[in-house]
C-alpha cells in the first residue's frame, strides 16, 4: 500500500509540474506574441514616417538613404515664375546628378536640373506634383509629393516682419521681392537699408531668438536682443 501511494504522490507531482511548465510555455509564448507584435507595429510606424518624408525602399527590401523635402502646398501667383531645383529639394545636394530623376505634373516643364512653373490665369487651380530618384538600375529610391496651387496675383498692399540669418539681411532679396509685387510689400523692422527693413540677425539662430542672446556683428549692438 504505501508503495501504491509513493507512486501515487510522484504522479501527482509529475503531474503538478508539466502543468506547471505548460502554464509557463503558455505564458511565454503570449509574451512573446505580444512582443512581435508591438514590434511589428513600431516597424509600421517608423515606415509610414520614412515613406512621408519620400523614403522607400529598394529592391532588396530596405530603406534608401536618400530623402526629398517638399512641402504640402507651393504657391505660384499669376505672373510669377518659380523653379524647383533637384539639387535642393534632396538630400543629395548636388550629387543628385549622379541619379535619375522625374517631375511629373500636367503644368510647368520638367528640365534637366529643375522644375520650372509661370503662373498664369489660364492655369489657376490646383495640380499634383511629384518628384521622383531612380537609380542606375531603373529602381526608384525616393519620391515625394505636392500639391501645386497657380493663384491671383494678390493686388493689396501688405506688411512683412522678417525674423532670421543672414540670408535674410540680404536687400537684394527685398529688392526682387519689391520688383516682382510692384512695391506691394511693406517691410517692417528697426534694421535694413532704406525700404528694406527687417529684424534679421547675421549668424543668429532660432534658438538665440528664443533666448537673452546679444548681438554685435552691425550697428546698432545689442545687449540683448527685444525678442526675448
Amino acid at each position: 500500500m504505501k508503495r501504491i501511494e509513493r507512486e501515487k504522490v510522484v504522479r501527482n507531482a509529475y503531474r503538478s509540474m508539466i502543468l506547471i511548465l505548460t502554464a509557463c510555455c503558455i505564458f511565454l509564448g503570449a509574451v512573446l506574441v505580444v512582443h512581435e507584435l508591438a514590434r511589428e507595429y513600431e516597424v509600421r510606424k517608423l515606415e509610414q514616417r520614412l515613406e512621408a518624408k519620400g523614403v522607400l525602399k529598394n529592391d532588396a527590401g530596405l530603406f534608401s538613404s536618400v530623402q526629398v523635402f517638399l512641402p504640402e502646398n507651393i504657391y505660384v501667383a499669376e505672373g510669377v515664375t518659380i523653379e524647383l531645383y533637384n539639387s535642393q529639394i534632396s538630400s543629395l545636394g548636388e550629387r543628385i546628378a549622379d541619379y535619375n530623376v522625374k517631375w511629373t505634373c500636367a503644368v510647368g516643364k520638367n528640365m534637366q536640373r529643375k522644375f520650372s512653373i509661370t503662373g498664369t490665369k489660364d492655369l489657376r487651380g490646383s495640380y499634383p506634383l511629384i518628384f521622383s530618384v531612380f537609380d542606375n538600375n531603373g529602381a526608384q529610391v525616393a519620391k515625394a509629393s505636392t500639391s501645386l496651387r497657380i493663384v491671383p496675383a494678390i493686388q493689396d498692399s501688405f506688411s512683412v516682419l522678417t525674423l532670421g540669418d543672414s540670408l535674410s539681411c540680404d536687400t537684394a532679396t527685398y529688392e526682387r521681392l519689391n520688383e516682382l509685387t510692384d512695391g506691394q510689400i511693406v517691410y517692417m523692422g528697426t534694421r535694413g537699408v532704406g525700404g528694406s527693413l527687417t529684424e534679421a540677425r547675421r549668424g543668429f539662430s532660432a534658438a538665440d531668438y528664443l533666448s537673452e542672446t546679444g548681438y554685435d556683428l552691425e550697428e546698432p549692438a545689442e545687449d540683448v536682443h527685444p525678442f526675448s
